[in-house]
């Protein structure tokens, strides 16, 4: 337990008290008195960047291996403080550029997170290893492009960071780089990320760029050799996050490098159908111009034309021109004609019916598109059905 005057010490050491420290060392204060919380006066100084109380320290004999609460050293935690003239001077006394706090972290992995990029440079002229990672497998490389610091990224690149390491949580400095910006997307893949690896989630990361419209990392991706049709883990592909995403530019681009319009993902739903459950008429109209099938069912029997009924009523004219079935039916028995009478819409039962729908035909349950559209409250509509159903 450090006494009044070792507590004074650390204090001072702390403000940058040059003249304090001096007087208390002289009169007996020890260099090496430790608060309770692990604090040393040598600690308190790095942290605070006061180099001349370091030196003065260091002189007197305070301890380079001492350790703080978390287990960090004095040059892993001035190195997460960006205290460059620190560092140098604690790596010229000896510090060991390798030591690690409890999480297995080290110093040049703590400055590439906080983005120190004199910091990162010295530790490795110092002879930093920019491979080794911590406990959790994050490289200085992942952590730097996690929090978006491109300089110490290519710094680390330089000096022979490996760009296609994962961490333990399956999380890979290209992913890192994908979410981040293209500048980092660019700098990982110039050194040989591979362009086809998945994120932690299993999501290729095409997918990833085009979910988020980022066109200008899907070009880059693309250039190295992306595959256009690569499969998540839940069975989507880019094309499918995009159009669910409503991305029109991003599908322009997939389309234009070849994607499959009609590949079927999880529960069979085609890029088609679900960017029609979201509305996004412009992205579907462009999928009917690349040849989607307007007839494509999901798992449950949903087609576009019904999805359409439901979501996005003005592309029907689109889907019928291009032969979508006007009865057919999803797994509840359930038409596109049903779908306008239980929204209410006049003008699309209108529409359906002189294309051929037939006002007739019940659901599953029974009840016809009459009888659910007066279920609903629709009763112009129910009427209109009723007049439609005997002229049939």
């Amino acid at each position: 337990m450090a006494s009044l005057r070792e507590l004074d010490l650390i204090r001072a050491a702390a403000e940058g008290d040059l003249p304090r420290v001096r007087k208390l060392l002289d009169k007996g204060a020890k260099v090496n008195a430790r608060h309770k919380n692990g604090m040393t006066p040598l600690l308190a100084a790095a942290l605070s960047g006061h180099i001349e109380i370091v030196r003065v320290l260091l002189i007197q004999g305070a301890d380079l291996k001492a350790r703080y609460k978390n287990d960090a050293t004095v040059l892993i935690l001035s190195a997460t403080q960006g205290q460059l003239d620190v560092v140098r001077l604690l790596l010229e006394k000896g510090a060991q550029v390798s030591e690690k706090a409890r999480e297995g972290s080290t110093a040049l992995l703590a400055a590439a997170v906080g983005g120190h990029d004199a910091v990162v440079n010295a530790l490795l002229v110092f002879g930093a290893d920019p491979n080794q990672g911590d406990q959790n497998g994050v490289t200085p490389l992942l952590g730097a492009v996690v929090n978006g610091h491109q300089a110490a990224a290519q710094r680390l690149l330089e000096a022979g960071a490996q760009a296609n390491t994962r961490a333990s949580n399956g999380l890979t400095p290209l992913a890192a780089a994908v979410s981040q910006s293209a500048e980092l997307t660019a700098l990982l893949l110039a050194a040989n990320a591979d362009p086809n690896q998945f994120d932690d989630q299993g999501r290729p990361l095409l997918l990833l760029a085009a979910a988020a419209g980022e066109i200008a990392v899907m070009e880059l991706l693309l250039e190295k050799g992306a595959i256009v049709d690569a499969v998540s883990t839940a069975g989507a592909t880019p094309l499918m996050a995009a159009a669910i995403q409503g991305q029109l530019a991003a599908c322009n681009r997939l389309i234009t490098a070849g994607a499959n319009v009609n590949f079927a993902g999880d529960q069979g739903a085609t890029p088609l159908l679900v960017t029609l459950v979201r509305g996004h008429a412009e992205v579907a109209a462009r999928l009917l111009a690349a040849g989607a099938d307007p007839n494509a069912q999901s798992a449950g029997g949903v087609t576009p034309l019904i999805a359409a009924a439901h979501h996005c009523p003005d592309l029907i004219p689109a889907l019928l021109q291009r032969g979508a079935d006007v009865n057919a039916q999803d797994g509840n028995g359930g038409t596109a004609l049903m779908a306008a009478a239980l929204t209410g819409n006049a003008e699309l039962v209108q529409l359906l019916v002189q294309a051929g729908a037939d006002p007739t035909q019940p659901a599953q349950n029974g009840l016809t598109p009459a009888q659910v559209a007066a279920i609903e409250g629709h009763t112009n509509v129910a009427v209109l059905l009723e007049q439609l159903r005997k002229d049939h």
